[in-house]
């Protein structure tokens, strides 16, 4: 399993907290931009990390970018709305899950 890195770099961010920027309201907001990028990006690399994993090692030299990204996204999406609230591991899993559907119609598809 792959989740505890990306995991651990959200954890290490700090959460902007109101009252480190009384009075400066355009200070909170530029901090809450700044930690949604974070995390942005955090959740966009953990995507890659799982269909790279999960799904372009898997369908191996048939495998572009091109066709992890338009396989992957969406399984992301899916394991994500299912899972995030229970952590980072439990997104892995319903990853895994689906990406193995997702990979054996791509195989069956391709023979």
């Amino acid at each position: 399993m792959i989740y505890a890195d990306f995991q651990n770099r959200e954890s290490a961010l700090v959460s902007p907290n109101r009252e480190d920027f009384a009075g400066d309201r355009d200070g909170l907001v530029a901090a809450n931009s700044a930690y949604r990028v974070a995390t942005g990006e955090i959740k966009q690399d953990f995507a890659d990390a799982l269909a790279y994993e999960y799904i372009g090692e898997r369908i191996g030299e048939t495998a572009t970018s091109k066709v992890i990204e338009a396989i992957g996204a969406p399984i992301f999406e899916l394991a994500w709305d299912r899972g995030h609230a229970s952590g980072y591991s439990e997104v892995e899993s319903e990853y895994m899950d689906i990406a193995e559907i997702a990979v054996t119609a791509y195989a069956l598809a391709r023979s």
